[in-house]
């Protein structure tokens, strides 16, 4: 059974928002550093699992592509122009999920629905998202 998050993006996090976003992923992949491959940086988060596919966020998706030997930027469909970009990751549950649901949802919070949007085909954003990680719900 299968496991898979998706987001439309329609623009770029302030630097202020990345940060928050920084912060969440970095507190997740803190509690267990090697149980999945991980890059943070200025300007992307990737993570990835054997058991899933790559995830990697922007700060600016009008930047894309990442440039990195061990992770590959999951897949993006400009499908809906008035959604934004539509990407999506099949974690498949994997070691790394709640990473991916953790970095979600941090985005979410810090952009606001005018920058991302993001949902789930799993109860992902109630349930495996560590609530101490976060000072309020998406």
């Amino acid at each position: 059974m299968g496991y898979t998050h998706y987001w439309y993006r329609k623009g770029p996090l302030t630097p202020e928002q990345w940060e928050t976003v920084v912060k969440a992923a970095e507190e997740v992949i803190a509690q267990d550093p090697s149980a999945f491959e991980h890059t943070v940086s200025a300007d992307h988060i990737c993570l990835t699992s054997e058991e899933g596919e790559p995830f990697c966020l922007t700060r600016d998706p009008a930047r894309p592509q990442i440039q990195d030997t061990s992770l590959t930027m999951m897949k993006c469909n400009p499908c809906c122009p008035d959604k934004g970009l539509f990407y999506f990751c099949k974690t498949n549950r994997g070691a790394y999920d709640e990473a991916v649901v953790a970095t979600l949802r941090a985005a979410f919070i810090a952009g606001g629905p005018d920058i991302i949007t993001i949902s789930s085909d799993g109860d992902a954003f109630e349930d495996l998202c560590p609530r101490e990680v976060f000072n309020k719900g998406a």
